[in-house]
C-alpha cells in the first residue's frame, strides 16, 4: 500500500509542479509582452561606427536547465549589429567541429558578406 500511496503523491506533486511552472511561464510571457508592447527598451551598444551589415555577435546558448553534465543541445545565434538580422542553428554538443560546421553554414546563408564577428568566449 505504501508504494501506491507514494506513486499517487508523486503524481499529484508532478501535476502541481507542472501547473505552477505553466503559471510562471505565462506570467513571464505576459510581462515581456507588456514591456515590449508598451515601452521601448533602449539597447546600448559601443558600435556607433558600424554603418553597414557584416559585423556580427555570436553566442552559444545551452539548453540543459540546471544540469551542465553530459551532451545536450545548443542554439548557435548570430546577430548582425547594423541590421539586427538574426540566424540560429541547433547543434548537439559544443565540440569544435560541430560548432565550426554550424558557423560555416551560417556564414554561407547570410544575405551579406561576413566582415567580423565577436563572441563572449564562453564567459558567463
Amino acid at each position: 500500500m505504501a508504494g501506491e500511496q507514494a506513486e499517487k503523491a508523486s503524481k499529484e506533486w508532478r501535476r502541481q509542479y507542472a501547473e505552477a511552472r505553466k503559471k510562471e511561464k505565462t506570467a513571464l510571457i505576459n510581462e515581456v509582452s507588456r514591456l515590449t508592447t508598451y515601452h521601448q527598451i533602449p539597447i546600448r551598444t559601443d558600435n556607433e561606427d558600424i554603418v553597414e551589415p557584416g559585423y556580427v555577435e555570436i553566442d552559444l546558448v545551452a539548453h540543459c536547465e540546471m544540469n551542465i553534465s553530459g551532451t545536450f543541445g545548443y542554439s548557435l545565434n548570430l546577430t548582425d549589429i547594423y541590421s539586427g538580422w538574426c540566424e540560429t542553428r541547433a547543434v548537439l554538443g559544443k565540440e569544435e567541429v560541430t560548432v565550426g560546421r554550424a558557423l560555416h553554414d551560417l556564414r554561407r546563408d547570410l544575405p551579406f558578406p561576413l566582415k567580423a564577428s565577436d563572441s563572449d568566449n564562453g564567459s558567463m
